[in-house]
């Protein structure tokens, strides 16, 4: 009998240890009937943010523009500064340009417009979208579509060059236009706003 008494006693010292959660501290949440055990506080590893790979340097920019990947800045030297992915057509090579007054950028294309009128071109060897724009002239605004380019002529007529694509739904469709003041290339479309107000689109 005193074996069984002995034994009992000692099963009271042993099983709150073992119900406790073996060692671990217990911290009561007001209710008697649960027990919320202390967990590690895990330590999160800050995330660093990467730098932009389209950061131009700081200077006196006049103007920008962006394409798919890449950007493009004038600075007022004349000269043009431009960054981002390059691929195989060039279009960042604009390292050699210059009295360049305002630049356009499209897809894998740059266009930079001259002060003295004509305007020069780099990127998207695969397309003709900008073939030709060399014998341009007097030209005081120039747009890049999709697969077109536009220019407005300083007497307010307007000439485009395009990929088949583009001359396919007529978006290279302009040469009857008169009286221009801004041009805008889309996807598959033109538009150009005249002096008096009127939106002209061309488009199939």
């Amino acid at each position: 009998m005193k074996k069984i008494i002995a034994l009992l006693l000692a099963l009271t010292m042993v099983l709150p240890l073992i119900f406790s959660g073996c060692g671990q501290k217990a911290e009561s949440n007001g209710d008697s009937s649960t027990a919320a055990i202390e967990q590690p506080t895990a330590t999160e590893e800050p995330i660093a943010t990467p730098k932009s790979e389209f950061m131009v340097p700081e200077g006196n920019h006049q103007t920008i523009a962006v394409g798919l990947k890449h950007s493009v800045a004038v600075r007022a030297d004349g000269t043009v500064y431009a960054v981002g992915g390059n691929q195989e057509d060039g279009q960042i090579e604009v390292y050699d340009w210059t009295d360049i007054v305002a630049v356009d950028a499209r897809n894998y294309r740059t266009l930079g417009l001259r002060s003295d009128g004509t305007v020069v071109a780099t990127g998207d060897s695969r397309s003709t979208s900008v073939y030709g724009i060399d014998e341009w002239a007097e030209i005081v605004e120039v747009s890049v579509g999709s697969n077109h380019t536009v220019g407005l002529r300083a007497n307010g007529t307007v000439v485009a060059v395009g990929a088949s694509s583009a001359r396919d739904v007529g978006a290279c469709d302009v040469e009857d236009w008169t009286d221009i003041v801004a041009i805008s290339a889309g996807g598959s479309h033109t538009l150009g706003l005249r002096s008096d107000g009127i939106i002209m689109v061309i488009y199939k």
